[in-house]
């Protein structure tokens, strides 16, 4: 799925906030939608729950922002 600008920055916003509870490694995804779930941050619930996704997932936690 294709994403709008404002919408990734909405995800980041959210992984930050996960990131930020220090509740797990943010590379153990299955976890962070848990978090994220728990949280209300559906957004990223949703993104997460999409394979495909976890390349830029990723990419995001090493680099801070998603590939170009």
């Amino acid at each position: 799925m294709d994403y709008t600008k404002q919408e990734l920055e909405t995800i980041k916003t959210q992984v930050l906030a996960v990131r930020a509870t220090a509740g797990t490694n943010m590379f153990d995804t299955n976890v962070v939608q848990r978090i994220a779930n728990d949280m209300e941050l559906y957004d990223l619930v949703c993104f997460l729950a999409e394979k495909e996704n976890r390349k830029a997932y990723s990419h995001l936690i090493l680099h801070g922002e998603f590939p170009n």
